[in-house]
């Protein structure tokens, strides 16, 4: 058990790891955790409306830095990457201590990697190195959500 923004958590064992190539554009289920990612490929032009909308669990990443089939995977002990923003990497162990991530969800921490380097620790930050910039000529847009019931 452990509390976190003044809820209580309480768990029981451990999340499975997890680690699927995915397709951009297309979509993955997660039908052990109940959710799902969609990716879209969206031109420099088509991207000005979708901008306001990123953060938490939707981020838009350079598709040519992030390449065709990233990997979505667990978390790993010894994981480093280069926040959004900053110069040097860091762990992401350290990332997740400094966010206040709670110790009891660590081993659910999903990231997206790409040619060996995390682009996207998933609802939380996206890598330095794969941030859209103003020669990007094409954009991936990753939406992290739950599988609707239907």
């Amino acid at each position: 058990a452990q509390c976190w923004q003044g809820r209580l958590i309480l768990r029981r064992g451990v999340a499975q790891p997890i680690g699927m190539d995915l397709v951009i554009p297309g979509s993955t289920e997660l039908l052990s955790r109940g959710r799902i990612l969609v990716s879209q490929l969206v031109s420099t032009q088509s991207f000005a409306p979708l901008r306001p909308g990123l953060g938490g669990m939707r981020a838009a990443f350079d598709s040519e830095k992030l390449g065709a089939k990233p990997l979505l995977r667990s978390a790993r002990p010894g994981d480093r990457f280069q926040p959004l923003g900053m110069r040097g990497k860091k762990k992401l162990s350290d990332f997740l201590i400094d966010s206040k991530y709670p110790r009891i969800l660590r081993d659910e921490v999903l990231v997206v990697e790409s040619k060996g380097e995390i682009a996207w620790v998933v609802g939380l930050r996206s890598g330095h190195p794969f941030r859209v910039r103003t020669d990007s000529r094409q954009i991936a847009v990753l939406e992290f959500s739950p599988i609707a019931s239907g």
